[in-house]
């Protein structure tokens, strides 16, 4: 089963998204937000929340990966975020 971690960096100011597999002394796969959309792989969203754009990061991510498991349970992830987010919206 693998695990996801989404986390921003203090040292470089970057915002990451790392795969963990069945390895628990390094990550199987990172995603670096700002490198992906440097190399205009991807683009933010001037009109998203950055919440937003952080989901469709994650799922441009998923569209990256090889295994179609892998990819899933991704999206799934992406998913519970955006379900959490938006029920943090409406209780304010």
């Amino acid at each position: 089963m693998n695990e996801f971690q989404l986390y921003s960096s203090t040292y470089d100011r970057k915002t990451y998204l790392a795969i963990w597999g069945s390895s628990t002394k390094h990550p199987d796969c990172v995603f670096c937000l700002e490198h992906i959309v440097k190399s205009e792989q991807f683009k933010l969203s001037d009109y998203c929340t950055f919440e937003r754009n952080l989901f469709q990061f994650i799922l441009y991510c998923a569209s990256r990966l090889n295994f179609d498991f892998n990819a899933y349970s991704l999206v799934t992830y992406a998913m519970q975020i955006e379900e959490e987010y938006f029920n943090s919206l409406l209780r304010s």
